[in-house]
Protein backbone atom coordinates (compact mmCIF):
# COMPACT_ATOMS: atom_id res chain seq x y z
CA UNK A 1 0.00 0.00 0.00
CA UNK A 2 0.72 3.52 -0.59
CA UNK A 3 2.84 5.61 2.19
CA UNK A 4 0.61 8.24 2.75
CA UNK A 5 4.25 10.16 4.31
CA UNK A 6 5.66 9.57 0.45
CA UNK A 7 4.88 12.97 -1.18
CA UNK A 8 8.18 14.06 -2.34
CA UNK A 9 8.26 14.37 -6.16
CA UNK A 10 10.58 11.33 -6.61
CA UNK A 11 8.03 9.03 -4.77
CA UNK A 12 5.69 10.37 -7.06
CA UNK A 13 7.71 9.58 -10.14
CA UNK A 14 8.12 5.95 -8.68
CA UNK A 15 4.51 5.84 -7.94
CA UNK A 16 4.31 6.62 -11.56
CA UNK A 17 6.63 4.10 -12.80
CA UNK A 18 4.97 1.36 -10.71
CA UNK A 19 1.37 2.22 -12.69
CA UNK A 20 3.63 2.15 -16.23
CA UNK A 21 4.84 -1.42 -14.67
CA UNK A 22 1.47 -2.22 -14.00
CA UNK A 23 -0.57 -1.44 -17.57
CA UNK A 24 2.81 -2.95 -19.87
CA UNK A 25 2.27 -6.23 -17.41
CA UNK A 26 -1.56 -5.85 -18.60
CA UNK A 27 -1.04 -5.56 -22.03
CA UNK A 28 1.97 -7.85 -22.54
CA UNK A 29 0.24 -10.80 -20.08
CA UNK A 30 3.08 -11.09 -17.80
CA UNK A 31 2.35 -11.47 -13.86
CA UNK A 32 3.56 -9.35 -11.16
CA UNK A 33 4.94 -11.04 -8.46
CA UNK A 34 4.05 -9.05 -5.99
CA UNK A 35 0.87 -8.52 -3.68
CA UNK A 36 -1.00 -5.17 -4.24
CA UNK A 37 -3.80 -4.03 -2.10
CA UNK A 38 -7.18 -4.83 -3.61
CA UNK A 39 -8.09 -0.61 -3.35
CA UNK A 40 -5.59 -0.19 -5.84
CA UNK A 41 -7.10 -2.04 -8.33
CA UNK A 42 -10.47 -0.47 -7.35
CA UNK A 43 -8.82 3.63 -8.18
CA UNK A 44 -7.06 2.19 -11.24
CA UNK A 45 -10.75 1.20 -12.69
CA UNK A 46 -12.64 4.01 -10.80
CA UNK A 47 -14.74 1.71 -8.73
CA UNK A 48 -16.20 3.10 -5.46
CA UNK A 49 -14.60 1.86 -2.16
CA UNK A 50 -16.57 1.03 0.68
CA UNK A 51 -15.12 0.67 4.54
CA UNK A 52 -13.91 -3.57 3.78
CA UNK A 53 -11.48 -2.29 1.32
CA UNK A 54 -9.28 -0.79 4.91
CA UNK A 55 -8.75 -4.98 5.82
CA UNK A 56 -6.11 -5.08 4.00
CA UNK A 57 -4.48 -2.09 4.58
CA UNK A 58 -4.70 -1.81 8.20
CA UNK A 59 -6.35 -5.52 9.55
CA UNK A 60 -6.08 -4.37 13.15
CA UNK A 61 -7.81 -0.95 12.91
CA UNK A 62 -10.41 -2.87 10.81
CA UNK A 63 -10.99 -6.08 12.77
CA UNK A 64 -11.39 -3.96 16.17
CA UNK A 65 -12.65 -0.86 15.32
CA UNK A 66 -14.81 -0.58 12.10
CA UNK A 67 -16.28 -4.53 12.06
CA UNK A 68 -17.18 -3.78 15.72
CA UNK A 69 -19.01 -0.80 14.91
CA UNK A 70 -20.78 -2.63 11.89
CA UNK A 71 -21.92 -5.29 14.02
CA UNK A 72 -22.87 -3.84 17.32
CA UNK A 73 -24.74 -0.58 18.68
CA UNK A 74 -23.22 2.54 19.54
CA UNK A 75 -25.92 4.30 21.00
CA UNK A 76 -24.55 5.21 24.21
CA UNK A 77 -21.23 3.71 24.02
CA UNK A 78 -18.93 5.49 21.70
CA UNK A 79 -19.41 9.28 21.52
CA UNK A 80 -18.00 9.89 18.10
CA UNK A 81 -18.48 13.00 15.42
CA UNK A 82 -17.84 12.88 12.18
CA UNK A 83 -13.82 14.35 12.40
CA UNK A 84 -10.99 12.27 12.26
CA UNK A 85 -7.43 13.19 12.98
CA UNK A 86 -5.37 14.83 10.05
CA UNK A 87 -1.78 16.05 9.48
CA UNK A 88 0.01 17.37 12.64
CA UNK A 89 -3.39 16.02 14.95
CA UNK A 90 -5.44 18.88 13.39
CA UNK A 91 -9.11 17.39 13.10
CA UNK A 92 -11.05 17.22 9.76
CA UNK A 93 -14.35 17.09 9.26
CA UNK A 94 -15.71 13.99 7.05
CA UNK A 95 -18.51 15.90 5.85
CA UNK A 96 -19.90 19.44 6.04
CA UNK A 97 -20.69 20.51 10.16
CA UNK A 98 -18.62 17.11 10.61
CA UNK A 99 -17.75 18.71 13.85
CA UNK A 100 -21.64 18.97 14.79
CA UNK A 101 -22.53 15.93 13.61
CA UNK A 102 -22.46 12.73 16.29
CA UNK A 103 -22.23 9.38 15.30
CA UNK A 104 -25.02 7.16 15.72
CA UNK A 105 -26.78 3.80 15.10
CA UNK A 106 -28.46 5.53 11.97
CA UNK A 107 -25.59 7.08 10.57
CA UNK A 108 -23.00 5.22 11.53
CA UNK A 109 -22.09 3.20 8.30
CA UNK A 110 -22.11 6.97 6.78
CA UNK A 111 -19.29 7.59 8.65
CA UNK A 112 -17.15 4.81 8.27
CA UNK A 113 -17.37 5.04 4.81
CA UNK A 114 -16.39 8.19 4.95
CA UNK A 115 -13.81 7.46 7.42
CA UNK A 116 -12.31 5.11 4.82
CA UNK A 117 -12.67 7.35 1.98
CA UNK A 118 -10.67 9.78 3.78
CA UNK A 119 -7.50 7.22 4.64
CA UNK A 120 -7.44 5.79 1.07
CA UNK A 121 -8.51 8.42 -1.24
CA UNK A 122 -7.53 11.79 0.26
CA UNK A 123 -4.53 10.75 2.13
CA UNK A 124 -3.09 8.93 -0.54
CA UNK A 125 -4.91 11.39 -3.23
CA UNK A 126 -1.22 12.18 -4.87
CA UNK A 127 0.56 8.60 -4.21
CA UNK A 128 -2.86 7.13 -6.41
CA UNK A 129 -3.17 9.63 -8.88
CA UNK A 130 0.52 9.31 -9.97
CA UNK A 131 -0.18 5.28 -10.13
CA UNK A 132 -3.36 6.77 -12.21
CA UNK A 133 -1.89 8.72 -14.48
CA UNK A 134 1.08 5.83 -15.00
CA UNK A 135 -0.98 3.14 -15.87
CA UNK A 136 -3.14 5.45 -17.75
CA UNK A 137 -0.45 6.54 -19.98
CA UNK A 138 0.04 2.97 -21.69
CA UNK A 139 -3.52 1.93 -21.64
CA UNK A 140 -6.77 3.80 -20.94
CA UNK A 141 -8.47 2.48 -17.55
CA UNK A 142 -11.91 3.64 -19.56
CA UNK A 143 -11.10 0.28 -21.86
CA UNK A 144 -11.37 -1.56 -18.99
CA UNK A 145 -14.24 -1.45 -17.77
CA UNK A 146 -15.91 -4.45 -17.99
CA UNK A 147 -13.89 -5.94 -15.64
CA UNK A 148 -13.97 -5.60 -11.81
CA UNK A 149 -11.17 -5.24 -9.54
CA UNK A 150 -10.84 -8.80 -8.18
CA UNK A 151 -10.47 -9.61 -12.29
CA UNK A 152 -8.12 -6.60 -12.87
CA UNK A 153 -6.02 -7.85 -9.97
CA UNK A 154 -6.03 -11.76 -11.01
CA UNK A 155 -5.06 -10.85 -14.26
CA UNK A 156 -2.29 -8.72 -13.02
CA UNK A 157 -0.77 -10.72 -9.75
CA UNK A 158 -1.99 -13.93 -10.74
CA UNK A 159 -3.49 -16.30 -7.83
CA UNK A 160 -1.03 -17.61 -4.92
CA UNK A 161 -2.34 -20.61 -4.43
CA UNK A 162 -1.58 -23.84 -6.64
CA UNK A 163 -3.27 -26.66 -7.20
CA UNK A 164 -1.43 -29.73 -7.32
CA UNK A 165 -4.18 -31.20 -10.27
CA UNK A 166 -4.02 -28.50 -12.15
CA UNK A 167 0.21 -28.56 -12.36
CA UNK A 168 0.31 -31.93 -13.16
CA UNK A 169 -2.11 -31.44 -16.43
CA UNK A 170 -0.21 -28.53 -17.53
CA UNK A 171 3.46 -30.35 -17.69
CA UNK A 172 4.83 -31.52 -21.09
CA UNK A 173 6.85 -34.72 -20.28
CA UNK A 174 9.97 -35.21 -22.45
CA UNK A 175 12.93 -37.30 -22.73
CA UNK A 176 10.58 -40.24 -22.58
CA UNK A 177 8.71 -39.87 -19.76
CA UNK A 178 5.06 -40.16 -19.60
CA UNK A 179 2.58 -39.79 -16.57
CA UNK A 180 2.70 -43.65 -15.60
CA UNK A 181 6.39 -43.51 -15.21
CA UNK A 182 7.59 -44.75 -11.51
CA UNK A 183 9.34 -41.34 -11.18
CA UNK A 184 6.53 -39.41 -12.40
CA UNK A 185 3.70 -41.09 -10.01
CA UNK A 186 6.51 -40.33 -7.17
CA UNK A 187 7.00 -36.94 -7.99
CA UNK A 188 3.52 -35.79 -8.08
CA UNK A 189 3.14 -37.88 -4.84
CA UNK A 190 5.38 -35.75 -3.30
CA UNK A 191 4.17 -32.71 -4.71
CA UNK A 192 0.21 -33.47 -3.37
CA UNK A 193 2.16 -33.39 0.56
CA UNK A 194 4.19 -30.24 0.13
CA UNK A 195 2.37 -27.17 1.64
CA UNK A 196 1.50 -23.98 -0.01
CA UNK A 197 4.38 -22.79 0.74
CA UNK A 198 6.77 -25.43 -1.16
CA UNK A 199 4.55 -25.71 -4.15
CA UNK A 200 4.89 -21.56 -4.79
CA UNK A 201 8.60 -22.24 -4.29
CA UNK A 202 8.31 -25.03 -7.17
CA UNK A 203 5.91 -22.87 -9.51
CA UNK A 204 8.94 -20.09 -9.35
CA UNK A 205 11.71 -22.64 -10.17
CA UNK A 206 9.35 -23.80 -13.06
CA UNK A 207 8.02 -20.17 -14.09
CA UNK A 208 9.68 -17.69 -12.36
CA UNK A 209 6.73 -16.56 -10.46
CA UNK A 210 5.13 -17.66 -7.03
CA UNK A 211 1.97 -17.17 -8.65
CA UNK A 212 -0.24 -18.84 -11.06
CA UNK A 213 -1.98 -16.87 -13.62
CA UNK A 214 -5.59 -16.64 -13.63
CA UNK A 215 -6.97 -20.01 -14.77
CA UNK A 216 -4.65 -21.48 -12.89
CA UNK A 217 -1.25 -23.41 -14.33
CA UNK A 218 -3.46 -24.31 -17.58
CA UNK A 219 -3.37 -21.05 -18.66
CA UNK A 220 0.43 -21.83 -19.60
CA UNK A 221 1.92 -22.75 -23.01
CA UNK A 222 3.04 -25.91 -21.46
CA UNK A 223 5.24 -26.65 -18.26
CA UNK A 224 8.40 -28.38 -19.41
CA UNK A 225 10.07 -30.34 -16.48
CA UNK A 226 13.59 -30.63 -16.24
CA UNK A 227 15.01 -32.91 -18.90
CA UNK A 228 17.78 -33.78 -17.36
CA UNK A 229 17.61 -37.58 -15.77
CA UNK A 230 18.10 -37.92 -12.12
CA UNK A 231 19.68 -41.33 -11.27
Amino acid sequence: CPNPAATQDRFQRFFEFCGVLMAKAFTQGDLLDVSLCPFVFKRILGTSLCYHDIAAVDPEFYRHNLLWMSTHSIDGILFLEFVVDGPKGKQVELCPSGKAKRVTDSNKFEYLNLLVDYKLNVELQNQMQSIYNGFASVISPMQLQLLGADELEAILCGSPNLDPNELIHSCMLTQGYTHECKTIVILWEVLGRFDASFRRKLLRFVTGSTRAPQGGPVSYTHLTLPTKRIV
